[in-house]
């Protein structure tokens, strides 16, 4: 019975962030329609990358393709809409719990997964929220798709932020390559950012995230 209070309260978690998120668009509290969605992206994310400490990596995996359907499932009957309500194309929405999975299946340890959640949903959430304020000022295009000077420069920031904090929580695993990891993976996981379009960061950043920790990883 035990078992199941972690994913019980994963579940519980996502559910009173989703629930309040569509109250708070709903009585119009938010006048951007982004920021609602980047907000339930962001909480959900950093709520969702410290899940290895209430439950096994099995149990992420399989509430991953849970929240998958879920969310499917909404943008099909229009449920949530304020983490639909994006006028430009993106799939990011079902991409994301897609991600997720991926980093329950690949990353060799807690930290890596979590490194490389956080990059899914903090380091991409605050680069949308900071860039959209200076669209007008700092935008470009990526493959027609809008993005900001000052969005990618928080995204590397935060990235820095993480990977600092991954590599001062397990230090050891790491050994001299400590100094790789910290120039390489936030200039890795930005350029990654930056190209990927249409919510596809949401796969192609943890993949990278995961790949160049393991990769450098020295004790398995």
């Amino acid at each position: 019975m035990n078992l199941m209070i972690g994913p019980i309260i994963g579940i519980g978690g996502i559910a009173a962030i989703l629930f309040a998120s569509e109250f708070l668009w709903r009585t119009r509290i938010f006048k951007r329609s982004e920021t609602p969605r980047k907000l339930v992206h962001i909480l959900t994310g950093v709520y969702i990358a410290f899940w290895p400490l209430i439950m096994s990596f099995a149990w992420i995996q399989a509430l991953s393709i849970l929240l998958f359907a879920a969310v499917y499932a909404s943008k099909k009957r229009h449920v949530f809409r304020s983490i639909h309500s994006v006028q430009r194309l993106t799939y990011g929405e079902l991409l994301f719990p897609a991600g997720v999975f991926i980093a329950a299946t690949f990353a060799q340890s807690g930290w890596v997964y979590m490194a490389a959640v956080l990059h899914l949903s903090l380091a991409d959430g605050l680069a949308a929220l900071v860039g959209v304020r200076y669209m007008k000022r700092f935008g470009y295009k990526v493959f027609g798709q809008p993005k900001t000077v000052i969005g990618t420069a928080t995204f590397y920031i935060t990235s820095l932020v993480i990977v600092a904090a991954t590599m001062l929580l397990d230090p050891a695993a790491y050994g001299s390559n400590v100094q790789y990891v910290i120039l390489l993976l936030p200039i890795g996981a930005t350029c990654i950012e930056n190209a990927a379009v249409y919510g596809t960061d949401n796969l192609f950043v943890p993949i990278a995230v995961i790949a160049i920790l393991d990769t450098l990883r020295v004790i398995s």
